[in-house]
């Protein structure tokens, strides 16, 4: 049996590899984030602003539900040795900024807060629907048509800054 000495040694070494495979973890989710980004959200945003002429770019995102079991399933190529789904509680479960899925062709898991630092920093905004949490509108002001009262197409220009 390791006297307290020891056994302190261990639990710090051990907290070190759990705190490593965390950052791993995370590193994964925003690496999804991007991925999802340039293969899914970013093919929307240009239909947007070359097909939707009357409007600003608006594009809405609806995250699905997931078994925790899918998610670690998508987490097997990290070879994590420490975190395992029963500690998913503990260890990647936050209140304020939960993990999402979305299943298109490929899988995707982040969390919202890495997908907004994305979107950003490309100049839209990131917000949740008002009415269902899981559900979040990427959008931009843009310029766009309008039409005048005889219904006339006139292009509506953006105030300079």
């Amino acid at each position: 049996m390791p006297n307290k000495e020891e056994a302190i040694k261990m639990r710090v070494k051990a907290m070190e590899q759990a705190l490593a495979e965390i950052e791993k973890i995370e590193e994964f989710f925003k690496g999804q984030a991007e991925d999802f980004y340039q293969k899914e959200i970013t093919p929307m945003i240009e239909q947007e602003a070359q097909n939707h002429l009357f409007g600003d770019i608006a594009v809405t995102i609806d995250f699905d539900s997931y078994k925790e079991d899918e998610l670690f399933d998508s987490l097997q190529p990290l070879s994590l040795k420490i975190i395992t789904i029963g500690d998913y509680q503990r260890y990647l479960r936050r209140d304020k900024d939960p993990i999402y899925g979305v299943f298109l062709d490929d899988s995707y898991f982040f969390r919202p807060s890495y997908l907004k630092e994305i979107v950003e920093k490309d100049g839209y905004s990131f917000e949740p629907c008002e009415t269902t949490l899981s559900i979040y509108i990427i959008s931009a002001t843009v310029p766009k048509l309008e039409t005048d009262e005889c219904g006339k197409v006139l292009v509506k220009k953006m105030k300079q800054n």
